[in-house]
């Protein structure tokens, strides 16, 4: 089996100090890689990215290959590829653990996590973005002097590595029948648990405003609070995300939303609607201070899809509910821009949704699918006029 270290390197010096004596120069490797995350700590999202990626090539390039990572070349890279697109079990955790617990080693943690019964294939996405981060990284190494060359960079076609999807219809989104029995199981258990009126409130922030997680959720540097909505001269209320890249952008609130709102407010003791000194988190916790992190935010999603699923096959829907059991948060916002680009003008979603291009908010229009599909029903193997 693999020779594997189940911890957090950049937060444990004893494994380098272990490591060091048969790898000279790991020190070295060590605080050259630590300076380039930490130039990326003022975007938690990137910042977490970053060290997610890193952290998997190093512990394969010293305690695998046992090499540094300037000796890493671009053979030896594509060899990395290959053990990226299919992790070894040994390396691959069921779900995301701590590294550390109370400061002591967790032994569950694992770089890899795949739910069970998930292929451990990495996606085309996955795979896109360890690239750009490695690469990255071996650019500011090589600003730095400490390699003479970026083997990411030296790989001839490397759009072979990743199956570009530009173009293709956007899939991973839940149906109009598994999003009803979501809001419908949420909104019952709320009428019933004063406490489940969060998850309510956390869904319509999803669907009616088409978030990113990282728009919603708190973070060491980024603090989430009421004050986010706001309301215009004319009386129009915005929501003020802060998007990819620190990008603020004013999404238009609807009347459903503000009415959501209000009614998660309303049962907390709260006013109707915010006003523009309420600091009070956007997504709170239920005891303590604070809001929501994004881990928080995945489980009170997932919970609410597991309790639909639960639902649909106590009524027959057997195929929908399997289908909804390999849904992740990021599929709400994929609904919500599906179903607003059917009704708005694609220039208004993309503006809402901050997508930098038009192409990418036409990649949810699929009002041409039903009939494309029609079209080709007849289609017969062997034609009558042969």
């Amino acid at each position: 089996m693999t020779t594997f270290y189940p911890k957090a390197i950049f937060a444990d010096s004893n494994t380098l100090s272990r490591c060091s004596d048969s790898l000279p120069g790991l020190p070295k490797d060590y605080t050259l890689i630590r300076l380039f995350l930490l130039s990326y700590t003022q975007s938690t999202d990137t910042y977490n990215a970053y060290r997610r990626d890193v952290e998997r090539y190093v512990q394969w390039v010293w305690f695998v290959k046992k090499a540094r990572v300037s000796d890493i070349t671009r053979h030896d890279f594509i060899e990395y590829i290959k053990f990226f697109q299919s992790p070894p079990l040994a390396w691959v955790a069921p779900q995301n653990y701590p590294r550390f617990i109370e400061g002591v080693q967790n032994k569950l943690w694992r770089p890899f996590v795949v739910p069970v019964g998930k292929s451990r294939v990495v996606g085309p996405s996955t795979m896109k973005s360890m690239l750009g981060c490695l690469s990255t990284m071996y650019t500011f190494l090589l600003h730095e002097g400490a390699v003479v060359q970026n083997p990411i960079q030296m790989i001839r076609q490397k759009k072979q590595l990743v199956k570009h999807t530009h173009g293709s219809r956007i899939k991973r989104r839940l149906s109009p029948v598994q999003w009803r029995y979501v809001i419908d199981v949420a909104e019952k258990e709320a009428n019933s648990d004063i406490d489940k009126e969060r998850n309510l409130y956390v869904l319509s922030l999803f669907y009616l405003l088409g978030l990113r997680i990282s728009e919603i959720s708190q973070s060491a540097s980024d603090f989430k609070s009421m004050s986010l909505f706001y309301r215009d001269n004319d009386k129009r209320w915005w929501f003020e995300a802060h998007g990819k890249g620190n990008k603020t952008r004013d999404v238009a609130v609807p009347d459903a939303m503000m009415e959501a709102l209000a009614r998660y407010r309303v049962r907390m003791g709260l006013d109707a609607a915010p006003s523009p000194c309420d600091y009070s988190p956007l997504v709170p916790k239920l005891k303590g201070d604070g809001g929501l992190g994004q881990r928080q935010v995945r489980s009170l999603v997932a919970y609410s899809f597991e309790q639909a699923v639960l639902h649909m096959v106590e009524c027959g829907l057997r195929e929908e509910a399997h289908l909804l059991e390999q849904a992740t948060v990021h599929w709400l916002r994929h609904t919500s821009i599906s179903e607003d680009v059917r009704n708005r003008p694609s220039e208004h979603v993309r503006d809402d949704v901050g997508h930098n291009d038009i192409a990418t908010t036409s990649l949810y229009i699929d009002v041409l699918d039903a009939s494309r599909h029609e079209s080709a029903k007849d289609k017969q193997l062997r034609p009558d006029d042969y």
